[in-house]
């Protein structure tokens, strides 16, 4: 056998090691597809990615790709296709509606494993903090012996459950309004309005946000201040809102995953991150902390 003939069968036998080592890699592999509820663009969906990759990228084995929603409901089909083809053995589903979305899914014979976290904590000591956190913000921007209106949507009761006893525990009246599409009587009375997750979902909006409508409507009607539970209202109008960090939420779920877990997040520390709109920010005395605690998240709106 001559050199030529020789070096061509040893970059043929190389070829085949290499190809076989790919197979065996991709065999052992294991596939992990995040599903977000929102856009990619948003600052929250950018904080929560780097909290799952800085679990999920050093793990070498680990193929991860991400879908997102846009908050549209007929963006489901797109990403039940994309979950077809990529075949993953985990699905991070961050949002109610990634969630609804990925159990539509025709059961395969081998389901993956779904991973998400409640948007209200579960465990009860957690849940007593969100409602402290809650109430030292409530102290903050409203005097005490007024009125807080909650907007509610129909799948928010524990939620508004918590946010009615904090706004109690900080001295201030609680008047709860449904959302059925109208803006309630009272408006000009409170001394701020509050949304709930799903508050806003029966009010048309042309780009398809949870709660774009609502927001233009009270921002329209009422001066005073209004706060969502969502990060991602803040976008859309609101003010102020408060919610789970997002680097250490995604962090949490990352773990889970990894874990094989089906319910994360029930024994995990629950922080706070607060978001705020930077004309608010200006018009309002709050303490720094607020300011700070939103520009260090990426939560200062414009």
């Amino acid at each position: 056998m001559n050199r030529d003939a020789a070096m061509r069968w040893a970059w043929a036998a190389l070829f085949l090691l290499l190809a076989a080592a790919a197979v065996a890699f991709n065999m052992h592999s294991r596939r992990i597809l995040v599903v977000h509820e929102g856009p990619a663009g948003s600052a929250y969906a950018q904080a929560l990615g780097r909290g799952l990759d800085a679990v999920l990228r050093p793990a070498a084995r680990l193929k991860v790709r991400h879908q997102y929603m846009g908050f549209a409901a007929d963006a489901c089909p797109g990403i039940l296709a994309q979950m077809k083809a990529f075949d993953p053995g985990t699905v991070i589903a961050e949002g109610p509606g990634a969630r609804a979305c990925v159990r539509s899914a025709t059961a395969p014979e081998a389901p993956p494993v779904v991973v998400y976290q409640p948007a209200l904590p579960a465990q009860a000591e957690a849940r007593a903090r969100y409602a402290g956190a809650w109430q030292r913000l409530l102290q903050d921007l409203a005097p005490a012996g007024g009125t807080l209106l909650v907007l509610r949507g129909a799948q928010d009761q524990a939620e508004y459950d918590t946010l009615a006893k904090a706004a109690r525990g900080a001295g201030l009246r609680v008047q709860a309004w449904t959302d059925d599409g109208t803006l309630p009587p009272t408006l000009t009375q409170p001394g701020a309005v509050a949304l709930t997750h799903h508050a806003g979902q029966g009010w048309p909006d042309p780009q398809g946000a949870p709660q774009g409508g609502l927001l233009r409507a009270l921002r329209a009607a009422t001066p005073v201040p209004l706060i969502s539970t969502r990060l991602e209202s803040l976008a859309l109008g609101a003010d102020l809102a408060l919610a789970q960090a997002p680097e250490q939420r995604g962090e949490m779920l990352a773990q889970a995953a990894l874990a094989g877990l089906a319910e994360p997040g029930l024994n995990s520390p629950y922080e706070m991150a607060v978001g705020m709109r930077q004309d608010f920010a200006q018009r309002q005395t709050l303490p720094p902390f607020y300011a700070l605690s939103a520009r260090m998240a990426g939560f200062l709106a414009e």
